[in-house]
C-alpha cells in the first residue's frame, strides 16, 4: 500500500528525472496550489458561507489545475509563469477582501504564495516578484485603512478562529512538503552534479590529449596525465608554472595576446608550439575555450607526427617536381644536343660514302676529322648524361677520405694543361702545404675538371686561369678564378638551376650543355658543402667550393 502510495505521489509530483529540475518544480508548486484551492473550497462550504470566497477557491482550483495540465501533459513552461504570477496575487487580492482582511489567515496565504513564486520564477525576475508583491500588500493594507466597509468580515469569532486555525495548518503541511522537495531535488542534482563531474573527470584523465584549466590570469588550475607526458612536468609542477615557462621565448607575446583573445572572444582553435620542460619544442593543436564561470578550457593535441608526414610529403612532392625537371632536361638533350651531332655524323658519312669515288684525299680526311671530333663531343656529351642520371639515383658511391689538395690540384691541372695551351692560357694553382680534405677523391676531381673547363673555354688568347685553396673558420675552400668573359647578373641564377637549361658558347665557339655545374653542385652538396659564384660582364668569374671540416 505505502509502494502504491509513493508511486502515485511520484506520477503527480512527476518523478521522471530526465525532466528539467525546473519544470518538475514548477509541477509539484501547481499540485499544491491546486490543493491549497481544493481545501479552500472545501473550508468554504463548511465553515465559512460567503459565496465569494467559495467562487474564487473554486476559479483558483480550476485554473490551477488547466496550468498544470499545460506543464503536465503538454510539456509548457516558460508562458505559464507569467499568468500563473497573475492569477496568484488576484486571489491573493480578492481572499483579502472577501475572507476578512486584517482578521482573516489571507495574509498566511499570501506569504505561502509568495514563497512560491520565488520559487519557480528565474533569479533576474525574483526583484520585480518581490516588488510586486510588497506593492500588492501595501494597497490593501491602504484599501482597509480608508476604506474598511469593503472588507467582508467574520459573523463571529469562532468563525475568524476556525479559519485561522486550519489555514495555519495546512500552509505549515505545505511548506514542509516544498520544502521537502526541494530538499530531496537538491541532494538529487548534487549527487547526478558530482557523478557527471566524476565521470567527466575520468574522461580527461584518461583522455591521450593534454587537457588543461587556468583561472583569468593564466594560472593552471587542473591538468592530466596527458598534459605532463606531453610537457615533461609532473602535476604538481604545472600547478607552479605559467604561460612563459611553456612558450618559445620569441613566441611569448603572441601567446598572451592569444590567451586574451580567448578571454574576450569565449574561443579559439589554433596550432602553436609548446616548450618541454626539456626545452624542447612540441607542436600542437590548441582548442581553447572560456567557460561561464571565468576558467579557460583547453586541450592540446601532439601533431608532430602529423608535422612530420607533411614535411614528408612536400618533400616527395618536391622531389617529384625536380625528377620531372630532369626528365624534361633529359628529354631536350636528347631531342636536341644528342639529334644535331647523330644528324652530322649520318650526313657526313651519306656524303662520303657517295661521294668517295670523286672526292681528294684532303676532302676525306677533312670529313673524317669533323667526324671524328663530333662522334668525340657527343661521347662526352653522353657520358655527362650518364653521370647525372646515375648521380640523381644515388648509383654513384659516395666514399669519403682523408686526401691532399695538391694532390688533386695537381691532377686536375696538369689534365688540363693541354686544352689551355691551346688558347696560350696561363694555369696555376697554390695550395697550403699540407692541406687535407675529408672528402670522395672521384667527385672532386670531377668537381675541379668541370670548373677548370669552364675557366677555360670562356677565358680568351692569353688569359689565365687560378685555383686557390685556402682554410676558412669551417672547413676549406677551393677557388677557380679566371678573366675571361664574366657572366650576367640576371644569368647567375639559372647556372644550377635544372629547371632551365642554361648554355653560353666559349671564345671559341665551344658548346656546352649545362649539366657541368649541375653535377659541381650535386657532388659538393653531398659533402655537406656548397658553391659560389661571383662573376662581372668582361672581367672574368670566380666559383668557390666550400667544403666542411669533417676532422
Amino acid at each position: 500500500m505505502a509502494g502504491r502510495l509513493k508511486n502515485i505521489l511520484k506520477y503527480i509530483f512527476d518523478g521522471d528525472e530526465s525532466r528539467s529540475l525546473e519544470k518538475r518544480l514548477l509541477q509539484s508548486v501547481m499540485f499544491i496550489g491546486m490543493l491549497i484551492a481544493l481545501i479552500g473550497v472545501i473550508v468554504s462550504l463548511f465553515v465559512n458561507s460567503s459565496p465569494a470566497v467559495l467562487t474564487l477557491a473554486a476559479t483558483m482550483f480550476l485554473s490551477l489545475t488547466l496550468i498544470y495540465h499545460l506543464v503536465r501533459f503538454k510539456n509548457l513552461y516558460k508562458p505559464v509563469i507569467l499568468p500563473l504570477i497573475i492569477i496568484s496575487y488576484l486571489a491573493i487580492a480578492a481572499l483579502w477582501i472577501f475572507d476578512g482582511g486584517l482578521d482573516g489567515s489571507t495574509i498566511i496565504i499570501a506569504y505561502v504564495v509568495f514563497i512560491l513564486t520565488l520559487i519557480i520564477v528565474r533569479d533576474k525576475k525574483k526583484i520585480p516578484v518581490l516588488l510586486v508583491f510588497i506593492l500588492l500588500l501595501i494597497m490593501l493594507y491602504l484599501l482597509e485603512l480608508y476604506r474598511p466597509e469593503w472588507i467582508d468580515g467574520f459573523s463571529s469569532e469562532q468563525e475568524r478562529w476556525t479559519d485561522s486555525i486550519i489555514t495555519a495548518v495546512y500552509c505549515a503541511v505545505f511548506i514542509f512538503l516544498i520544502i521537502r522537495f526541494l530538499h530531496r531535488n537538491y541532494t538529487l542534482e548534487r549527487q547526478k552534479a558530482e557523478e557527471s563531474e566524476a565521470r567527466i573527470r575520468s574522461i580527461m584523465e584518461n583522455s591521450a590529449d593534454a587537457i588543461f584549466l587556468t583561472d583569468r590570469k593564466g594560472k593552471y588550475l587542473y591538468s592530466n596525465k596527458a598534459a605532463s607526458r606531453l610537457l615533461g612536468y609532473s602535476p604538481k609542477e604545472i600547478m607552479n608554472i605559467t604561460i612563459a615557462d611553456i612558450s618559445p621565448p620569441e613566441k611569448l607575446d603572441e601567446h598572451r595576446e592569444i590567451f586574451s583573445n580567448i578571454l574576450n572572444r569565449g574561443s579559439r582553435f589554433i596550432e602553436i608550439e609548446l616548450k618541454k620542460k626539456d626545452g624542447n619544442y612540441v607542436p600542437v593543436d590548441l582548442n581553447a575555450v572560456l567557460l561561464p564561470d571565468g576558467r579557460v578550457y583547453g586541450s592540446c593535441r601532439d601533431i608532430s607526427v602529423r608535422k612530420k608526414a607533411l614535411d614528408a610529403i612536400v618533400k616527395n612532392e618536391n622531389r617529384l617536381k625536380e625528377l620531372n625537371a630532369d626528365k624534361d632536361l633529359f628529354i631536350s638533350i636528347m631531342s636536341h644536343d644528342l639529334k644535331g651531332p647523330f644528324q652530322n655524323i649520318m650526313g657526313l658519312s651519306e656524303m662520303l660514302r657517295e661521294e668517295i669515288n670523286t672526292m681528294e684525299k684532303k676532302e676525306i680526311e677533312k670529313v673524317i676529322v669533323l667526324m671524328e671530333s663530333t662522334s668525340k663531343k657527343t661521347y662526352e656529351l653522353f657520358e655527362d648524361l650518364l653521370k647525372w642520371a646515375r648521380s640523381q639515383q644515388g648509383k654513384i658511391p659516395f666514399e669519403p677520405v682523408f686526401i691532399s689538395v695538391e694532390d688533386i690540384l695537381t691532377d686536375a691541372v696538369e689534365l688540363l694543361k693541354s686544352k689551355a695551351g691551346l688558347k696560350n692560357i696561363s694555369l696555376d694553382y697554390y695550395t697550403p702545404p699540407g692541406l687535407k680534405i675529408f672528402a670522395d677523391a672521384d667527385m672532386i676531381k670531377t668537381v675541379l675538371r668541370n670548373l677548370l673547363s669552364n675557366a677555360i673555354k670562356f677565358t680568351g688568347e692569353n688569359g689565365s686561369v687560378i685555383v686557390l685553396a685556402r682554410t676558412t673558420g669551417q672547413g676549406v675552400s677551393i677557388s677557380v678564378k679566371d678573366n675571361g668573359k664574366g657572366i650576367e647578373e640576371e644569368n647567375i641564377p639559372k647556372l644550377f638551376d635544372i629547371s632551365q637549361t642554361f648554355s653560353t658558347e666559349g671564345t671559341r665557339r665551344e658548346k656546352g650543355t649545362g649539366l657541368g655545374l649541375l653535377l659541381c653542385k650535386d657532388f659538393t652538396e653531398k659533402h655537406g658543402g656548397k658553391i659560389s659564384v661571383e662573376s662581372t660582364p668582361g672581367k672574368g668569374s670566380e666559383f668557390t667550393v666550400y667544403l666542411p671540416d669533417r676532422q
